[in-house]
């Protein structure tokens, strides 16, 4: 088993404008150094990962992402919550690091060590960044359209329907909040691809 030496959170949401956080896992090799190059791994595959093996966690990050009331991915949010309370995040990551197989982990080292340099990883988010200068602008707007759609639309609900909101019941709400969000959701990709569309021709 090798052992982790430190982790880092990056997240996406400045270059790419969303809130998408990887784990970089540094570790230890058979010689004691240090990887030059982390292995990555996803927030969602830490998440899939405690849905069979932690059920109590996975239900309380669960439990976390339901109160945050967000358009698009928002796995920097939860991590702030989680930190703030606690949450070892961490000891799951590791945990999660500590059941790859060993031929992946050694694939990784040999990869790492020959194919590539320790600046491939920063190189290659600038490729990304070269390839789509106009990603964060482009999901930002997407993200803040989506706000405002919501705003506006739930305004008007509540002036059409005021006895719904005078009496609602917890349970009631969530199920409007859930419709009212997967719909605005659509709305709202539905029309950013028709402007992509049109603006093509």
């Amino acid at each position: 088993m090798k052992k982790v030496t430190r982790i880092e959170e990056v997240s996406d949401l400045e270059d790419f404008g969303t809130d998408l956080v990887k784990f970089y896992i540094f570790f230890e090799k058979d010689d004691g150094n240090e990887v030059s190059i982390p292995l990555i791994i996803y927030m969602w595959d830490i998440l899939r990962y405690l849905k069979d093996s932690e059920p109590d966690a996975a239900a309380y990050i669960d439990k976390v992402s339901m109160s945050i009331r967000s358009y698009g991915r928002k796995d920097g949010k939860i991590l702030e919550i989680l930190h703030k309370e606690e949450f070892l995040i961490y000891s799951f990551v590791k945990e999660y690091f500590n059941n790859i197989s060993s031929e992946k982990i050694n694939k990784h080292i040999e990869w790492s060590e020959t194919k590539v340099s320790p600046s491939y990883i920063e190189d290659f988010r600038e490729f990304e960044r070269q390839m789509q200068p106009n990603l964060a602008e482009s999901n930002a707007r997407l993200f803040l359209f989506a706000e405002a759609v919501d705003e506006v639309v739930q305004k008007e609900i509540k002036r059409f329907y005021p006895e719904f909101f005078d009496s609602i019941n917890p349970e009631s709400y969530t199920k409007y909040d859930e419709i009212l969000m997967e719909k605005v959701q659509e709305l709202v990709s539905e029309l950013d691809n028709f402007f992509f569309k049109e603006s093509q021709q």
